[in-house]
């Protein structure tokens, strides 16, 4: 199924709208790709404010009013609460008043944990999903119609994961404007510890380094090499946290990966060893431009 021939869904229940779930709303009503869309959210602002912004039609008061009758539902909330929120919303489904099951998704960023709790309480329901998309702001307030566009979408796909939920996934995704990637859980949180975390984690490095000269009377030059690498350090504390702690091992894998190649540059300029430098950074400009091909 492509994006050009999505069968629009009826009734969208989206739990947590944020930045993530407040574009994937505006996206679904601007693109008509639902009948109805729904929001839950415990805070009155992000309530209020997701109406006046048109990124969904109602607000529910609870996770059973949101999904009753509903056939797609998002989880848009922090891994953590995907994990309690994948309860709420297994106990709250009428498996005998759904003539078709909903199908469940979420937006969470690391998936081995997800998926598992997905699949165990909601089989054959449940399609694990990561929107690589997003900003260093956060909030509905910053939702975007076009957070998709480009971006990569991943669902995981397992032994429990419905064929043609899947599919129907595929094609939502890609009407929303991402292109589209299906990989299993482990793989999805070992790319992106690599690709994703740990960038973050330089970032969060690099601000601490440039605030102790600061501190130490130095003077920064802000350059725009700076001002890039850094922009994400701008990212929510609590919810990167979070993430970090949820795929722990495979971030320590790739911060130890890092950690040779800066032991590698370390040792290179301590012998300033030229050529050598030279070498590393020939290598890594070639898979740059490589990345930059694909």
């Amino acid at each position: 199924m492509s994006g050009n021939d999505i069968i629009p869904f009826r009734r969208v229940a989206i739990i947590g709208v944020g930045l993530i779930g407040g574009s994937i709303g505006l996206a679904l009503k601007t693109r008509r790709l639902a009948q109805q869309v729904i929001g839950m959210t415990s805070r009155e602002k992000t309530a209020r404010l997701a109406l006046e912004m048109g990124a969904v039609d109602e607000i529910a008061a609870s996770i059973p009013e949101a999904v009753r009758g509903a056939d797609l539902i998002i989880l848009g909330t922090p891994v953590e609460t995907i994990l309690k929120h994948l309860d709420a919303v297994s106990t709250a489904i009428d498996r005998s008043d759904h003539l078709e099951f909903p199908i469940i998704t979420d937006v969470g960023s690391a998936k081995q944990k997800i998926v598992a709790k997905g699949d165990a309480c909601l089989p054959g329901m449940f399609v694990g999903g990561h929107p690589m998309a997003g900003s260093e702001e956060s909030g509905v307030v910053a939702a975007n119609v076009a957070l998709f566009l480009g971006a990569t979408w991943v669902f995981t796909q397992t032994a429990q994961t419905n064929p043609e939920s899947l599919d129907r996934m595929i094609g939502f995704a890609q009407a929303l404007g991402a292109r589209t990637l299906v990989c299993d859980p482990i793989e999805h949180d070992r790319a992106v510890a690599a690709l994703s975390h740990l960038p973050h984690l330089s970032a969060f490095a690099l601000t601490q380094v440039a605030d102790e000269m600061v501190a130490a009377g130095h003077e920064i030059i802000q350059a725009g090499s700076f001002r890039d690498t850094t922009r994400i350090a701008l990212s929510s504390p609590a919810l990167w946290s979070e993430i970090l702690i949820q795929n722990a091992e495979e971030v320590l894998c790739s911060l130890d990966r890092m950690g040779r190649f800066i032991d590698e540059l370390r040792e290179a300029i301590s012998l300033r060893d030229e050529a050598r430098l030279q070498q590393a950074i020939s290598k890594a400009r070639q898979a740059k431009e490589r990345f930059s091909r694909d």
